[in-house]
Formats: C-alpha cells, structure tokens, sequence
C-alpha cells in the first residue's frame, strides 16, 4: 500500500531495561517495519525520556490501547494507581482525533491475545475494517481518515493531548503552564512559508525563550509577565508533523515565591494560545 500512514501492532511494547508501557514481552513487533517502511509507533530502546512515556500514557488512543495489552496492569510501576485519567472506557472522540493526526491508518492485531475480542470491538467502533488475515494475524486499516491539517492548539476541544509534547502540566481554565522546556507538534499538508503565534506571560518577571522549529532555532524572544501575543516567522516547515520547542532561560518555584503557596512545580510560562498561520 503506497499510501501514507503509520502502523499500530497489537501486541507491541514501549520499553527500556527499567519501565514498559504495552505488552510487556513482545519485543519482535517492529521486524516487521524494514519490510514495510512505514512508521511504527511504540519500540524498544535504552532509557525513554520520561516525556516520551508520558506522551502514549496520555494520548486517549495510545494509552487506551496499551493499558488493554498489559496483562500486568495493576502491577506495573510506570501506572500511577491514582492516574485521574480514566482509560478503562475507550474516548471514541479523542482517540479519533488521535488517529488522525498521527495518521494511524493500520493496525496489526495478533487474534489469539487475551484482548483480541476486546480489540475488534474497539476498532470497529474507531472506523477500522479488517482487510486480510495470514495466520493468527490480521490487518485492519482506516480508509476515513482525517488529514486536516492541526495548526492550533485547542485546550477546549479533545484531541489536543496529542499535539502536546514534553514539559506541560494539565491543562487549567483555558490556559497551561509550561515547564523551562516544552514543546508542541503542529500538523500541515502543504509546506509553505507560515507564522508562529502564542499567547503567552512569563511567571514572576520577564524571562527569555528560545524557539525552534524541527530542532532549529528561529527567534530569540523576551517575554513579558504581563498577557502578550509574539509572532515567530517559520520559513522551513515540512510536510507532516512539526515540533516547536520552546526553551525558556530560567524556572520559578511559586511556593519560593508566593507566600502561603504550596505550588512545587518548575514553571516557566503560561500559555493561551499557541498556533500557526499563513
């Protein structure tokens, strides 16, 4: 199939020596991706930074479908048993947005797993069809995708879990704080020239950010603690998903801040907008 799209196997595993997130012994999944070239979501490598754990934990279709694969779930260390995210029902909403945007149209299911007929019936309702079997494997595949580009983080609208990289915490009142480091992944069909703008103060006093595109940096910026939008020029971006980072000088405790404040988290900046524009 030429068409473009990334692969979910079940069962499949993310995983270093210490922590896992999926089917805890299934590491044979991605030999498959040289012979079919496609991305293969999840995989198997030395010390995961805790933000990429975190990303398939939160995502409403990636921590879905990895809890249901782990036989283990109540014993394993990564899962916080007072996670206040509630995967033990499928979000029909945010997992669609998930897939489309991270065009997952395929998926390989093992049909002999403990959570096979769990899955069928979850996939179905997600808009996949099963296409061919070989063996005790079958390939399902989403035709209905939506490849609308994502230019905006929404915090109003299901789906922008998955655009959230690393270093944010939960989303508040229409806003999010983010950490010293963070950063974003935005969506286009059609590379063109385009505007960064985030709506954005910076925590206690005027702190400088740098930003990047795709691992680039384009704008050095001085951000007010006063409510201000910035405009960044984006001159290099690629068909597919981008990732914009933003590393800010410096972090603040507001505990060590505020009096009477209990707050013990790193924060950088707070946001209210974060988009692209042509």
């Amino acid at each position: 199939d030429a068409a473009d799209g990334s692969v979910y196997e079940m069962p499949s595993v993310m995983r270093d020596g210490f922590v896992y997130f999926g089917d805890l012994s299934s590491l044979d999944f991605f030999l498959t991706q040289p012979r079919h070239g496609k991305p293969t979501l999840a995989g198997y490598a030395g010390r995961f930074p805790g933000y990429k754990t975190s990303y398939y934990l939160n995502d409403p279709f990636l921590g879905h479908f990895g809890r249901l694969m782990d036989k283990s779930l109540d014993k394993n260390p990564r899962i916080d048993p007072n996670d206040p995210l509630d995967f033990t029902q499928l979000d029909l909403i945010g997992a669609k947005q998930s897939i489309d945007f991270l065009g997952i149209k395929y998926v390989v299911l093992n049909n002999n797993r403990f959570y096979a007929e769990n899955a069928v019936v979850q996939l179905t309702e997600l808009g996949y069809e099963k296409n061919i079997s070989e063996g005790s494997y079958d390939l399902w595949i989403n035709n209905n995708l939506d490849y609308q580009e994502k230019l905006t983080i929404q915090l109003d609208k299901p789906g922008y879990r998955s655009m959230l990289g690393m270093g944010w915490s939960n989303p508040e009142d229409g806003f999010i704080w983010s950490g010293k480091k963070s950063s974003v992944l935005l969506k286009i069909n059609n590379p063109r020239k385009m505007t960064l703008e985030f709506n954005i103060e910076s925590f206690d006093k005027e702190n400088e950010v740098e930003v990047y595109l795709n691992k680039q940096i384009v704008a050095t910026l001085n951000v007010s603690p006063t409510n201000q939008t910035y405009f960044v020029e984006l001159d290099s971006l690629k068909k597919g998903i981008n990732m914009i980072h933003f590393i800010f000088d410096a972090s603040y405790v507001p505990k060590d801040i505020i009096p009477g404040n209990y707050d013990e988290r790193e924060l950088s900046a707070k946001y209210m907008y974060i988009g692209i524009k042509d």
